[in-house]
C-alpha cells in the first residue's frame, strides 16, 4: 500500500512538474539584477509563474516572503489601507537571477521598489489594494514587509 501512495505521488509531480512552464534564464550575469528577458512593463500584463522552495510567514504587522527561484510575475502581499493613513516598509535581497518589484494598484505602478535596499511608502487611506509584486527572471529573493498605521 505504500508502495502504491508513492507511485501515485511521484507521478503526480511528474505531471506538475511537465506542465509547460520553466524557468526564464538569467542571461545578464551574476551582478547584474535587472530584467534582461521580461519588461518592467510586464508587471502588469504577464501572468504565468513558476517557483521553487517558497517560504511565507506573516506576525501582527510584518510579513515574510522567499523563494529560492522565481520566474514570471508573482503575487507577493494584497495590502488593503482600510481609510487608514499607512507606511508600508519593504526590505527586498536579491542574491541571484533578476527582478523587478513594485507595488501596483488600479493596474498601475504605484511605486518601484529598490532591489537591495529598503523602501518606505506612504499610503493615504482609501479602500484601494495595493498588490507587491515580483517580476523575476530565475531569481533568489527574500522580502520584508512591514505595515505601520500612522495616527
Amino acid at each position: 500500500m505504500k508502495k502504491f501512495i508513492f507511485l501515485i505521488i511521484c507521478v503526480v509531480c511528474l505531471t506538475l512538474s511537465s506542465c509547460g512552464l520553466s524557468h526564464i534564464e538569467d542571461t545578464n550575469g551574476e551582478i547584474d539584477f535587472t530584467l534582461s528577458t521580461l519588461k518592467n512593463e510586464e508587471i502588469l500584463t504577464y501572468n504565468k509563474s513558476v517557483t521553487s522552495m517558497i517560504s511565507e510567514s506573516s506576525l501582527n504587522n510584518s510579513f515574510s516572503f522567499s523563494c529560492k527561484k522565481l520566474s514570471g510575475n508573482y503575487l507577493v502581499k494584497t495590502i488593503t489601507p482600510r481609510n487608514k493613513n499607512i507606511t508600508v516598509t519593504i526590505n527586498t535581497t536579491i542574491n541571484s537571477g533578476n527582478a523587478f518589484v513594485a507595488l501596483v494598484c488600479n493596474n498601475e505602478v504605484y511605486k518601484e521598489i529598490s532591489l537591495n535596499s529598503t523602501t518606505s511608502i506612504q499610503i493615504n487611506g482609501g479602500t484601494d489594494d495595493y498588490r507587491l509584486r515580483i517580476l523575476g527572471e530565475s531569481c533568489n529573493i527574500s522580502i520584508k514587509v512591514t505595515i505601520s498605521t500612522n495616527e
